[in-house]
């Protein structure tokens, strides 16, 4: 038997209605949805809310059954009939309008930071990975420590660029004599010697550096906080705790400190010379260069 259309929508508009009631009840004085566990989370109230309208209109399929059967001496004629799919399109009509409720109110909702699963990298310093010894050719480069000789490609990696030093063109080859070159990055710059390894022929991107020089400050630092732009006290202080054995030429205005070391590498590049050269009383710039000595 088939349900009258007119009786079937009045019917589903009851349904609604009463799921609609029961909505607007769930809501406090300011139109809020009541929050019964402030610690629940938006798609757990989501769920509940979809489980409880299910359960609602279930109930109220039964009690329309019984209400057409008190009505109707004719049971069979008068069953209503309020199928699953009516039931879920209901319950998923509400489910939206509780999304759309619960996003609005989701600010509300705090999370602990420390449940966050963000991966960090702890910042280390670079000065404390620089042994404190001056009779090592180490230094720092914006952040990273080096020791000669470096491959160029090393530098490179890092985004310099070499040009010719005295000309500005680019290197073709590097051989056994030094070719005196000029790395530069944002702004910064700094020269440098190359030479080939084993002494042939070699592109600049297999060459190596075997000195650096600069007078700008501070991007490039030195055992015992040494830098352009330091005071000659101050330098000469970081020199006397350093315990190492240095010389000092020239005059009050323009003079140079000097130290002097043997040191192993595969190029045989062994004599290590810092120059640290002074003018008016403050550092003004530092060289680092390795050779084969004789």
């Amino acid at each position: 038997m088939t349900q009258n259309r007119s009786e079937k929508e009045y019917e589903q508009g009851a349904v609604k209605q009463d799921l609609w009631s029961e909505y607007m009840d769930s809501l406090d004085e300011n139109g809020n949805v009541k929050e019964e566990d402030p610690g629940i989370s938006v798609s757990d109230r989501v769920l509940k809310d979809l489980d409880s309208f299910a359960a609602n209109g279930a109930q109220f399929k039964r009690e329309a059954r019984r209400e057409r059967r008190r009505s109707s001496s004719d049971s069979a004629k008068t069953a209503v009939i309020i199928t699953a799919a009516t039931v879920a399109a209901i319950a998923i009509a509400g489910v939206g309008l509780i999304t759309s409720i619960a996003d609005r109110d989701s600010y509300s909702y705090s999370v602990d930071p420390s449940e966050w699963d963000i991966p960090s990298e702890e910042y280390v310093d670079p000065y404390t990975m620089l042994d404190q010894d001056l009779t090592k050719p180490q230094f720092i480069l914006d952040d990273s420590v080096y020791e000669l000789p470096v491959n160029v490609s090393e530098f490179e990696s890092q985004g310099w660029t070499i040009t010719e030093h005295t000309f500005g063109d680019t290197i073709a080859e590097v051989g056994a004599d030094p070719v005196t070159v000029t790395f530069s990055r944002w702004g910064n710059s700094f020269d440098a010697m190359l030479v080939s390894p084993d002494g042939t022929p070699v592109s600049p991107d297999q060459a190596v550096v075997v000195a650096i020089g600069t007078t700008d400050s501070y991007f490039l630092q030195l055992p015992f906080d040494i830098y352009v732009g330091e005071y000659e006290y101050s330098v000469e202080d970081s020199l006397e705790n350093s315990g190492v054995e240095w010389t000092k030429i020239g005059s009050n205005h323009s003079s140079e400190y000097r130290i002097s070391s043997q040191v192993d590498n595969e190029i045989g590049y062994n004599q290590y010379d810092l120059k640290l050269r002074m003018q008016d009383d403050s550092l003004t710039s530092i060289t680092m260069q390795l050779s084969k000595g004789e």
